[in-house]
């Protein structure tokens, strides 16, 4: 549903987009954060095969910046800048499509009048820096040089206080180093903070009082200290963390990290030990970003819900069987299936998502109670070891009670007869 000036209204859709997690604490604390969470953005009906990602907050709090790509795939490749305002749901596109990016227009921030949008993209192939009004107007490119070669995720800027500068990061660019430039946008000119002579930084983020930056090296965070110049690794008991930002007080940095799906921590600005915020194990919390009331969070929010097989007669469209009642797990994932030629067994490989277990598995849907018979546990622990995704089931015989699982390692194809009875 779009109104004149081309805005969509989602009111009337509730497919989960963004979570905000509020949370109450003592600084320094180091606890478990009281888990609140409400549902603030969902996507309208014609949207579905859009994927939503990567959240900023306005400092006022009343709308949304955030990375859309048309990609059934969930490669989250082509994307666009969308912005949707909270109080009436409308939602509207900032940039347009581009045919020459890969990863496209990603990882936007606010301005802090909230008026401007800067965000990395890898138009024509350079990842560069933009600014763009949050109306979509005034787009214009702030690097002179690229910043990175690949993908605009490394596209991370950082605005000042005042609004008058950006802080983002250039890679290692053939003779250039690593190093922390601002551009001035009063000036419109760009100019080295610091540079990097054995490091290849990334992620900056500009603390509130514009003394300190929080960036990220290899697996670790680091802080430069703009006046002294000097460095410091940020202690932090988890590892592999990506896009720091500092809390609006200075006293928190919060972070996301995969760990079989992507989490966001807080840590302590001094460092020490990470306090997970958002749902349990079976959510994602991706790209936290603050509320300017330093009390609440806005992030990515997703269920990380297992696929299952559904049996399903479709003269009648009655279902005959679901496989989530054939195992008590919620972790096991199915990858390959396939019928024999009787439609009495069905044989297939499952993916256990916290120990990555290959189960080989057979179910007989002549039975009532669609008992499962696992062949082998952990197809892992074959000879020839296995990547994951790499077996498939193969074909059945015409007794309907044998089948050959096909087994590929490298340069190796193996066959495995199976007999589904044994």
């Amino acid at each position: 549903m779009k109104n004149k000036s081309g805005r969509i209204n989602l009111r009337l859709y509730c497919l989960v987009f963004i979570a905000i997690s509020t949370f109450s604490f003592q600084v320094r604390c180091f606890g478990d954060v009281a888990d609140k969470t409400e549902i603030i953005s969902v996507r309208p009906e014609g949207m579905r095969s859009d994927a939503f990602h990567h959240p900023a907050i306005s400092p006022n709090g009343q709308q949304i910046a955030f990375s859309v790509t048309n990609d059934d795939r969930g490669a989250w490749s082509g994307n666009t800048i969308w912005v949707q305002d909270l109080k009436d749901g409308k939602l509207w596109p900032v940039t347009q499509p581009d045919s020459t990016v890969q990863t496209g227009d990603v990882c936007v921030r606010w301005s802090p009048d909230g008026k401007k949008l800067s965000f990395g993209s890898d138009k024509n192939g350079e990842v560069h820096i933009y600014v763009v009004n949050a109306d979509g107007s005034h787009l214009r490119q702030i690097t002179e040089s690229p910043i990175f070669y690949g993908m605009s995720w490394f596209g991370v800027s950082s605005w000042s206080k005042d609004g008058k500068r950006i802080i983002y990061a250039r890679s290692k660019i053939n003779d250039h180093l690593s190093g922390i430039y601002e551009y001035d946008l009063t000036q419109n000119t760009n100019k080295v903070l610091y540079e990097f002579p054995t490091k290849d930084i990334s992620d900056p983020d500009l603390s509130p009082d514009g003394h300190k930056v929080v960036y990220v090296v290899g697996n670790n965070f680091e802080i430069l200290d703009l006046r002294t110049k000097e460095t410091q690794i940020l202690e932090c008991d988890i590892s592999g963390g990506r896009m720091p930002k500092w809390s609006p007080d200075g006293q928190w940095i919060s972070f996301q990290v995969w760990s079989g799906g992507w989490k966001a921590y807080l840590l302590p600005e001094g460092g020490g030990k990470a306090v997970k915020v958002g749902p349990g194990a079976n959510y994602w919390t991706q790209v936290p970003s603050w509320h300017n009331d330093g009390k609440r969070i806005v992030y990515h929010g997703r269920k990380y819900d297992t696929k299952h097989v559904v049996i399903q007669d479709l003269k009648n469209g009655k279902i005959i069987k679901n496989s989530k009642n054939a195992r008590n797990t919620r972790e096991n994932d199915w990858i390959w299936a396939k019928w024999s030629a009787d439609e009495r067994y069905l044989a297939y490989i499952t993916m256990g998502f916290e120990n990555e277990s290959l189960l080989l598995s057979v179910v007989d849907l002549s039975s009532e109670l669609f008992q499962e018979v696992i062949l082998m546990s952990n197809v892992l622990d074959l000879k020839y070891q296995l990547g994951n995704g790499k077996s498939k089931i193969g074909q059945w015989f015409e007794d309907d009670k044998n089948f050959v699982t096909v087994i590929q390692e490298d340069e190796y194809t193996q066959l495995s007869l199976v007999s589904a009875e044994t």
